[in-house]
């Protein structure tokens, strides 16, 4: 190919052949030359290159451009002369809040806002790129770390005294960087990615509106590491189907009832067949949303792996926990009702609880997924009730079947009359509201007595059975004869 300088200053992009005119002896006469405007042709091409290299909405490289030349970069480090770059993930804090309350037109025209500002406080020779959603990275080219950390919280700053108004309305937001030291002796991009991804986190653990400079010395950065490699371990679980569920008695206190009602509580399992407690896993689940995920295995397992089962007991009722992410899952419902519509467990038999704060923070939507619930028959319960200053003033927007008192009340129970008097109250008024109220954590007989005492309808604690593998609980219910269940001897 060539190009052609027209007479008006213009290019031309040609592509042509050449043919040789030969006489009849052989000889050379001349030649036949044919030559292709190829202009608008090479222009579309560098268009889908350009397009396949960088985000539509930003203009800033995409992620698969900013991997490779993070890897150019690398590459050349082991090759040339001593030299220092940074790598840095920069990820938007309240970004979701205006998507949410403004719309998406509102996020997108944001995104550009920090876009351009991010050109702005960069060098021209530094390499920047959306690699999705409200994430970006940088490179800075030649850029030793203390000279790296100024310009990354300059970027902080900018990104926090930006206020953008949208429809009259003004959003503010902030960002959290995570920086990375490049030199000839750093691994390979998909080590650096993580590194940065790692002290980003920690930034945001950290209170946000900051940088973390990647260190594996730094506790904070090796708490984001446990807590990241603990959510590769749940998403391998989810994979593998390494969880199972353990279920808990709920009792009641008073006149024991032909009703069977346990609480599903569900448990991972590693690569080596042990069980890892909750607290080991369920922070990271929530942390990096895995939870709408996990809630659906507990409930798949339940109603529809050991429906059959579950149903041939009709004195059987189970309770299944349900996390914010699946409250404010607009998809979780559509197939929570194929779920329900689909097993074979009657829906009265069905119950979902709600942790008090979990359903406050999300007033409006936990509200109206509990009266969904109770519309089809399922029971609910709020879970770890009291523990909110305005506890009572949100049980009348909760139409609930159960309250669970929290257990640190429970535990006090017998260390005074305000501790009495506490659970007292919330029990009073929970009935009085026509809600039956389930007392958590009872580690004894003597609390049990005073819970019959005080008049609360259930209870639950290891004083009344620790969690067992529900595959053995059902086996077990099957042996009792005529189904019944055993008698508790409360202390009166």
């Amino acid at each position: 190919g060539s190009t052609l300088l027209g007479h008006d200053g213009r290019r031309f992009d040609l592509a042509g052949s050449a043919a040789p005119l030969r006489a009849g002896d052989g000889s050379l006469r001349g030649a036949v030359l044919v030559c292709q405007d190829v202009t608008a042709r090479r222009a579309f091409q560098r268009e889908l290159h350009h397009q396949a290299a960088h985000d539509h909405l930003t203009g800033l490289l995409n992620r698969r451009a900013f991997e490779r030349a993070l890897d150019e970069l690398v590459t050349a480090l082991h090759r040339g002369p001593a030299r220092e770059h940074a790598l840095c993930f920069v990820d938007l804090d309240r970004f979701k809040a205006v998507n949410d309350t403004a719309g998406h037109a509102a996020g997108d025209a944001l995104l550009g806002r920090v876009a351009a500002l991010l050109r702005a406080g960069v060098r021209g020779t530094d390499v920047i790129a959306r690699l999705g959603g409200d994430e970006f990275a940088l490179i800075l080219v030649d850029c030793p770390q203390a000279q790296a950390v100024r310009v990354a919280d300059k970027l902080v700053a900018a990104v926090r005294s930006l206020r953008f108004i949208w429809e009259g309305q003004v959003h503010e937001i902030g960002a959290s960087i995570g920086l990375v030291p490049v030199t000839a002796g750093s691994g390979n991009v998909a080590t650096l990615t993580s590194q940065a991804d790692v002290a980003c986190y920690a930034a945001k653990g950290l209170g946000r509106n900051r940088v973390a400079v990647y260190s594996p010395d730094n506790e904070a950065i090796a708490r984001e590491h446990r807590e990241i490699s603990a959510a590769d371990g749940i998403r391998q679980a989810l994979e593998a189907g390494r969880f199972s569920l353990y279920a808990q008695p709920i009792v009641a206190v008073g006149t024991p009832e032909s009703e069977q009602y346990f609480e599903l509580l569900l448990r991972m399992v590693d690569g080596e067949g042990r069980l890892v407690p909750p607290g080991a896993f369920l922070p990271a689940a929530e942390r990096y949303e895995l939870m709408p995920a996990l809630d659906r295995w507990a409930i798949g397992h339940a109603l529809h792996t050991l429906g059959p089962t579950i149903a041939a007991l009709p004195a059987l009722m189970v309770s299944l926990n349900l996390s914010a992410g699946s409250i404010n899952d607009p998809s979780f419902r559509p197939w929570l009702e194929a779920a329900l519509a689909q097993t074979p467990v009657p829906v009265a038999r069905i119950g979902f609880e709600f942790a008090e704060s979990v359903a406050v923070s999300n007033l409006i939507a936990a509200g109206d997924l509990i009266q969904w619930l109770r519309a089809r028959g399922c029971r609910v319960a709020l879970d770890d009730f009291g523990t909110g200053l305005s506890s009572f003033s949100y049980l009348k927007h909760f139409p609930v079947d159960f309250v669970k008192i929290d257990g640190s009340f429970i535990a006090a129970l017998g260390h005074g009359a305000v501790d009495r008097a506490i659970v007292e109250s919330l029990n009073d008024i929970a009935h009085r509201l026509g809600v039956r109220t389930i007392a958590e954590g009872v580690e004894s007989s003597e609390t049990l007595g005073l819970l019959q005492q005080l008049g609360i309808d259930y209870a639950q604690g290891m004083a009344l059975g620790a969690p067992v593998a529900l595959g053995e609980q059902l086996a077990a219910l099957r042996e009792l004869d005529g189904g019944g269940r055993p008698k508790l001897k409360l202390v009166r």
